[in-house]
């Protein structure tokens, strides 16, 4: 990247990259291959808390990363302040807590046209990319929401609030739970599901899910890239025998886990054009019920509440969202047919 051996470049690591070496976390942070991350490393280009590392080096939340010389990534100018309409939860000196419609993805990234979350929460706070912690394209962001993934999410303000928020994610202090319409009904009442995720080669946007055995098996370095990831299924209602509401606890904080373990468990989320089912509904079904599941637009896929403690006051906070218009426009229509 020329014109740019000036420039330092600080990344928080978030809970859903921790615990991953630090080539790989490059590699996807840089889009660029893992060899090319090796070089940057071994130029002595990066520091992580202030300290030259190695490519083997497994990075956890809250580790600070500083990148420079022409490895830095693009400047914070790429990332403007985009006036938009969001639904403030929460906000102090510290930290802000937004419940994130449908449709808007968190922060910029490859193939990322339309304004972000964070954009619009630069605008509102006033505020340039750099006055705020982290990457300069996810600034302030400590985990994320799916495009389509509605619900609460947290941007912190400064770099205390940041290391400390995302280490709460990684240690699991904190309280995430979802709600989520799924094709199937579990026969357990709760279900806990756990395996190790890592990229699809084939089709880098998807995840792939493995059992525990299958990836701790493999050699040290061949484990490299793969995320362990627990997720807790609860039914909270099921209808016509085919279609649930469930409420999902995350132990971990994986890229599409959610998704992913509904699809592991036979119990693939409504919508979801990724890790669904594109089958058609069976013909038993009421003819209202059919038409609703067959317009739905998006994964039907909630964060409904959110806890942690302040980094700054010690206080215990929690935030709940109710479900959005289209899910429970869903949910209204299938309630004359629970089970």
């Amino acid at each position: 990247m020329s014109g740019q051996s000036e420039q330092n470049n600080n990344i928080v690591v978030d809970e859903s990259n921790s615990n991953i070496r630090l080539d790989i976390l490059l590699s996807e942070q840089l889009d660029v291959t893992r060899s090319q991350a090796q070089k940057i490393i071994k130029a002595q280009s990066v520091q992580v808390n202030g300290v030259p590392a190695k490519a083997k080096v497994l990075v956890q939340a809250g580790d600070e990363i500083v990148i420079s010389g022409d490895a830095a990534l693009g400047p914070p100018s790429l990332v403007q302040p985009v006036k938009m309409d969001l639904e403030i939860v929460y906000e102090d000196n510290d930290l802000i807590v937004v419940n994130k419609p449908s449709n808007l993805v968190v922060h910029p990234g490859a193939g990322t046209k339309e304004p972000t979350l964070i954009e619009g929460v630069l605008y509102h706070l006033d505020r340039e990319a750099h006055d705020l912690p982290g990457d300069w394209d996810r600034p302030g962001i400590v985990h994320r929401l799916d495009k389509d993934t509605t619900g609460v999410i947290v941007i912190a303000k400064h770099r205390k609030c940041h290391s400390d928020l995302a280490k709460q994610f990684h240690d699991k202090t904190n309280i995430r739970e979802y709600f989520a319409i799924c094709r199937g009904v579990m026969a357990e009442a709760e279900k806990v599901h756990e395996s190790y995720l890592n990229r699809d080669e084939n089709h880098r946007t998807r995840f792939r899910s493995h059992s525990l055995d299958s990836v701790e098996r493999l050699e040290d370095g061949d484990q490299a890239g793969y995320r362990y990831a627990k997720s807790t299924f609860r039914t909270k209602k099921s209808y016509a025998s085919c279609v649930s509401l469930l409420q999902v606890k995350l132990d971990t904080g994986r890229t599409h886990q959610i998704r992913i373990h509904a699809k592991d468990l036979g119990i693939p989320i409504v919508g979801d054009t990724v890790y669904g089912t594109n089958q058609a509904w069976p013909g038993r079904l009421p003819k209202e019920v059919k038409f609703s599941l067959s317009n739905v637009k998006r994964q039907m896929l909630h964060a409904r509440l959110l806890g942690f403690t302040h980094p700054m006051t010690g206080k215990k906070l929690a935030f709940e969202v109710p479900l959005p218009k289209d899910m429970s426009d869903v949910v209204q229509v299938l309630e004359s047919h629970r089970v």
